[in-house]
Parts: structure tokens; C-alpha cells; sequence
């Protein structure tokens, strides 16, 4: 375990009776180590809890990769992590899909067609 302070807050979730105003309290950063965490030892409830808190909020760039690792190293339930898999992929196909488009209009510019 990297951060045990992270184990620490995990365990004190599996006491919580109200997981997700606690999760509301704290930043994306920190949920998805508590994600991790909590698939890692099989607390079922607080993986479902962080996946709900994390759908909510906006991620930067790191916080971003930080789940797609996550995503690649453990195997979460399908059902309940396909919002956030939609959220992380949906901009690669945007991404691409931006690109594509940058690179006909280049084309178009450049052969006056």
C-alpha cells in the first residue's frame, strides 16, 4: 500500500453511513485513490460510491490518466463503471474525430477544392 493514510480513510468509510456526502467533501485526486482502495479489498460499496462521486465532477488532465490507469490495472464491474469509460473515451473520439476534420479543411485550403 503507497498511502496509507488513503487505506486509513477507506477502512473509516466502511464505518460511514452517508459514503458519498463524505466523498463530496473531498477532491477527484483523492476519490480515485479511495476507488482504488476499495476494489483493491473488495469494498464493494465504496467502489459504487466513488464511480457516482466521480461521474460528477470535472477531472483535469493527470486526474484523467490517473483513471485510465486505474481502468487498465483492475477489473471494475462494466455496468456501473460505463459512464465514466464514456467519459474517458468520448474525448479521444472527439479528439480524433476534431482532427480528421482540421486535417480536410488543410486538404481542402491547400488544393483549392
Amino acid at each position: 500500500m503507497e498511502n496509507l493514510n488513503v487505506f486509513h480513510e477507506t477502512i473509516e468509510l466502511m464505518f460511514d453511513d452517508d459514503i458519498p456526502k463524505r466523498l463530496l467533501k473531498i477532491g477527484v485526486y483523492r476519490s480515485i485513490d479511495i476507488l482504488e482502495v476499495s476494489a483493491v479489498i473488495m469494498f464493494t460499496k465504496g467502489v459504487l460510491s466513488c464511480l457516482r462521486d466521480l461521474e460528477t465532477k470535472p477531472w483535469n488532465e493527470e486526474e484523467e490518466e490517473k483513471l485510465r490507469s486505474l481502468f487498465n490495472r483492475l477489473k471494475l464491474n462494466d455496468d456501473a463503471t460505463r459512464d465514466i469509460l464514456v467519459r474517458l473515451y468520448l474525448l479521444d473520439s472527439v479528439d480524433s474525430q476534431q482532427r480528421n476534420l482540421a486535417r480536410q479543411l488543410v486538404l481542402s485550403i491547400t488544393t483549392c477544392q
